[in-house]
């Protein structure tokens, strides 16, 4: 050991200069030296995430296109085209048109009067029996006075051939007989001939008996 105390004090700062030096550069070294830089990678995040709500969360669905549909129309079934019209071989025959015209030739009858029991007979004779379509025979009942009058009752009359028809009237259909104490029996011809009605006279001077 040395036994001088001044060389050993400067032993001593010598020293402890030297620490402080070193110190100081350790520091130095640690303040200037920059952070490391990290070497990890940032994590790549998935697209869908898979916690917490949202990864039970239902995705949209999916929607197939509206099928596209075509319209077709029906087929229509074209009309017949007639290429030839029928032609008549022959022209019918015509008829010749029938004269219209007709009249009353004569109105007679069986009798003046007749009863309940009995009947009369009307004949009428025509000038163009070809156009008569048929005779209406209408007839009816009048009191003496010609006032009071039963509703007309009309029949055909039959074609009696030629130019004749004729008609025959019993004194039972006449409704109510007993009523008529004096009365008379009334007529009158009426000839259709499909074009108009031809009227003969009327007729109401034929007495009628009422039955007992």
């Amino acid at each position: 050991m040395d036994s001088n105390p001044i060389k050993s004090c400067k032993h001593l700062k010598l020293i402890v200069w030297i620490c402080v030096i070193a110190v100081l550069l350790a520091c130095s070294v640690t303040f200037n030296t920059a952070p490391p830089t990290p070497t990890s990678a940032v994590p790549i995040l998935p697209l869908v995430p898979t916690i917490g709500i949202l990864s039970t969360s239902t995705q949209y669905p999916t929607y197939t296109a509206y099928p596209t549909f075509t319209l077709s129309l029906p087929t229509q079934t074209p009309y017949p085209t007639y290429t030839n019209f029928p032609v008549a071989t022959s022209k019918p025959e015509i008829s010749p048109t029938v004269d219209k015209n007709v009249s009353f030739i004569e109105v007679k009858r069986s009798t003046n009067s007749f009863a309940c029991a009995g009947s009369i007979t009307v004949t009428a004779r025509i000038d163009n029996p070809a156009a008569v379509y048929y005779i209406d025979f209408f007839w009816r009942m009048e009191d003496a006075n010609h006032v009071e009058k039963t509703e007309y009752k009309d029949h055909n009359m039959d074609f009696d051939g030629g130019d004749t028809y004729k008609i025959t009237i019993s004194g039972s259909m006449v409704p109510n007989p007993k009523h008529w104490a004096s009365a008379w029996f009334a007529y009158q011809l009426v000839i259709d001939n499909k074009v108009e009605y031809i009227h003969s006279n009327y007729y109401s001077d034929v007495a009628f008996t009422p039955c007992p």
